[in-house]
This record gives C-alpha cells, sequence and structure tokens, in this order.
C-alpha cells in the first residue's frame, strides 16, 4: 500500500515559498530559507536572455519530485510595493526597484529612462543606422565628445539648425570638401590659420 504521508509531502515540497536571505558576490550563487527552516543555496534559474539581482524579496523554489535534494530556486519575487513603469496591454518593461527602467511599446516605441543623472552608454562593434522620420531634439546640458574612426555622412532632407552658444571647434586631419547650393551667412570674423 501506498504510503499517503509521503506522497503529500512530496506534493507539499514541490513547489516552496521561501525568504531571501543573501546574495554571494563570487559566484552569484543566493540563500533561502523554505517555510519549514531549511536553508538552501543555489543560482537562481532564469529563462535564457534575462538575467536580474533582487535584493529581497521571496524565491519560489521548485523540488524535483519533491525532493529537497534535487531544487532549482526560480527568480526572487518582490515582497514590497516597488516602483513599476506604466504600460498599457500589450507593453514589456524591465525596470530596477528605484525607477530606472526600459520599456518596449506595443505601438512600436521604446522609452529609455535612468533615475539617476549619468551615462546612457551604447556600444557598436559593426555600423550603426538611425532613422527619424520626424523630429529629433537633442539637449546636452554638458561637454559631447563625437570620435568617428571611419566614414561620417550626414543627410538631411529638410531643414537643419545647429546653434551653439559657446566655443565650438572643428578639428579635421584630413581634407575637408564644404559643397553649399545656397547661402552661407556668417555673423563674426572668419580667422585663417596656416
Amino acid at each position: 500500500m501506498t504510503d499517503l504521508k509521503a506522497i503529500a509531502a512530496k506534493l507539499r515540497n514541490l513547489f516552496c515559498l521561501s525568504d531571501f536571505q543573501k546574495r554571494y558576490g563570487g559566484d552569484d550563487r543566493i540563500q533561502v530559507k523554505t517555510h519549514n527552516g531549511k536553508v538552501l543555496e543555489k543560482n537562481e534559474a532564469f529563462p535564457y536572455g534575462f538575467y536580474a539581482k533582487a535584493k529581497s524579496g521571496k524565491a519560489l523554489v521548485f523540488c524535483q519530485g519533491g525532493n529537497f535534494d534535487n531544487f532549482e530556486i526560480l527568480p526572487v519575487l518582490k515582497d514590497a510595493p516597488v516602483f513599476r513603469p506604466a504600460l498599457e496591454d500589450g507593453d514589456a518593461a524591465i525596470y530596477t526597484g528605484e525607477g530606472s527602467y526600459i520599456v518596449l511599446r506595443e505601438k512600436g516605441g521604446l522609452e529609455i529612462y535612468t533615475r539617476q543623472k549619468g551615462d546612457i552608454k551604447v556600444f557598436c562593434e559593426g555600423n550603426e543606422r538611425r532613422e527619424i522620420n520626424g523630429n529629433s531634439t537633442k539637449t546636452i546640458g554638458g561637454n559631447e565628445d563625437r570620435f568617428v574612426d571611419g566614414d561620417h555622412h550626414s543627410l538631411i532632407n529638410g531643414k537643419g539648425k545647429q546653434t551653439v552658444h559657446g566655443d565650438y571647434e572643428w578639428n579635421i586631419d584630413g581634407s575637408l570638401d564644404i559643397n553649399v547650393a545656397g547661402n552661407v551667412r556668417i555673423n563674426g570674423e572668419i580667422i585663417y590659420l596656416n
């Protein structure tokens, strides 16, 4: 006859909601404590292409066959209200509990927001292509350095305007060809240096 208590224990232990205890720095293991006081340590099991390091919360432990000797710790769940970006049906987001986020809009938009002042870094090992079929505004409250190690082409099929409040310097180590099919207006002094 089958031991019903053993079967019930295995079913009860199949999924176990546990308290997040701590994260280890060297190999990304985390420690959780189950409802019955058992301490488990292992790396979280994330789906391919997603990885996060939660600081607190609950962890769902999946014990294969209801056996605590063969378990996986699923990603840590929030245990208190945290910031989440406002989403509409069909949207997807990656976000931190403190307010930085990336939102992919179902309607085609992309929003990137960093809560703290700092850098947004984009590294491209190949070609970059940007197409803007509308208006683009770029405001820089500090310095901008642009380094092009190769060819650079700018094409404006409309009106283009560049306003510089301060000093603007071009350093060209090569040839510069400027073709103007209209008027050039310079309000200031042109200095030629040889």
